[in-house]
């Protein structure tokens, strides 16, 4: 088959790709698999090239990406295994190049998995009321916080970029860097303190 447009080859490259994903069995051996990769790379380069999958100008553009994977040389560290996973499926290694590429594959997810893990259990950013109750617990840890002494830092910190005002009944906030205004009821300060000094405590303990 020989490709004369970007149409065809489009089209032709989408019928490659299925075959050779469609193509595998559970009991290949990594040779078989290896030959396999190598013949659909081998036979995307002819379709790109426009030229049929037999006779001499199918040798000779074979032979040129055979060499092309041999001697690639990137800069990029991150196509470090894939070099040598093409120089071994080009050096008579298939099987090696095979193995690698499957560590790689679960090295890969492993890592992947980790982060997400990570991520996970990262404390995430506390909005400013309670952060200023995280950082004051924090300071007088394990002694503790008093809801009258935490009233009490509030009110030295009114005028802030945080405390507008300490009211009798609500704490005005304000923060004019993240357009963050909120009203907190003095009422739940207490509530406040116990969940974030338990949260605390769990991040120390581990």
């Amino acid at each position: 088959m020989v490709i004369k447009t970007q149409q065809e080859f489009d089209v032709a490259l989408t019928g490659l790709e299925e075959s050779f994903t469609q193509g595998g069995r559970p009991d290949e051996t990594n040779t078989q698999i290896a030959k396999a990769i190598v013949t659909f790379i081998l036979k995307r380069e002819r379709r790109r090239r426009g030229v049929p999958d037999r006779g001499r100008r199918a040798q000779i553009v074979d032979s040129e990406t055979i060499a092309k994977m041999q001697s690639w040389d990137s800069e990029d560290p991150r196509m470090s295994t894939l070099e040598k996973v093409f120089h071994r499926l080009t050096s008579g290694r298939e099987g090696d190049a095979i193995s690698l590429l499957k560590a790689s594959i679960t090295a890969k997810a492993e890592a992947i998995s980790k982060e997400q893990t990570r991520r996970a259990s990262t404390r995430r950013d506390l909005e400013p009321f309670n952060q200023i109750i995280y950082d004051e617990l924090n300071r007088r840890w394990p002694e503790g916080l008093s809801e009258p002494k935490f009233i009490e830092i509030l009110e030295g910190m009114e005028g802030t970029s945080i405390v507008r005002q300490v009211g009798p009944v609500n704490i005005e906030l304000d923060d004019p860097e993240t357009d963050y205004s909120k009203d907190i009821p003095r009422s739940g300060i207490r509530r406040r303190l116990t969940a974030i000094r338990k949260r605390i405590a769990a991040e120390k303990s581990r």
